[in-house]
């Protein structure tokens, strides 16, 4: 079974949630290590079927997902999920250990998501509200005290400074603008 009509709707299901919409693990400060937590799912393929396995060689991690429908979290209904186990107990990184799940929803992302550590410690994450996306833009200009422009320097929102990417540099007049993606 497919979660959508056809392949090229099926994609939806994390590439446009993970990519698309630029939901990133690392953006923003301050962040724990728990965000490593998330990169299990960014090595996924685009599309698969319900039922589908499939191992990451490099990482150690195996992978099984499952179409689940509706999905109640928290008093919360969600439509159309899909479960996302794996199993990284074999990598490398004894920090990166356990066995966890992922469920996701159509047009909306993760909604939760569990960690279980093989050295007993345990991560979870829970969507408790969202909304669509507004796109922002902040501009302004950057001049330095001794009133020169701080041209090459970088103006972001995050800690994880990507240029393009929720920052921009200053440009020869001092000015900068960048879109909040």
């Amino acid at each position: 079974m497919i979660f959508g009509e056809t392949l090229q709707q099926t994609k939806w299901i994390l590439l446009t949630k993970l990519y698309n919409a630029r939901a990133r693990a690392w953006g923003g400060a301050p962040v724990g290590n728990q965000a490593n937590f998330f990169s299990f799912l960014y090595t996924i393929p685009e599309a698969f079927y319900d039922g589908d396995t499939w191992d990451h060689k490099y990482y150690d991690i195996s992978y099984e997902v499952s179409y689940v429908g509706e999905l109640i979290i928290d008093v919360v209904s969600y439509s159309d999920c899909i479960l996302l186990k794996f199993d990284s107990t074999s990598h490398s990184s004894t920090y990166l250990q356990g066995v966890g799940e992922a469920y996701l929803a159509k047009d909306i992302g993760i909604i939760k998501f569990t960690f279980n550590k093989t050295d007993g410690n345990h991560f979870t994450a829970t969507l408790k509200e969202h909304r669509d996306y507004i796109q922002r833009r902040i501009s302004g200009y950057f001049i330095l005290d001794s009133g020169s422009p701080a041209e090459g320097y970088s103006v972001g929102l995050s800690n994880h400074i990507t240029i393009g990417y929720d920052s921009a540099l200053v440009d020869s007049n001092g000015s900068y603008s960048a879109v909040l993606r």
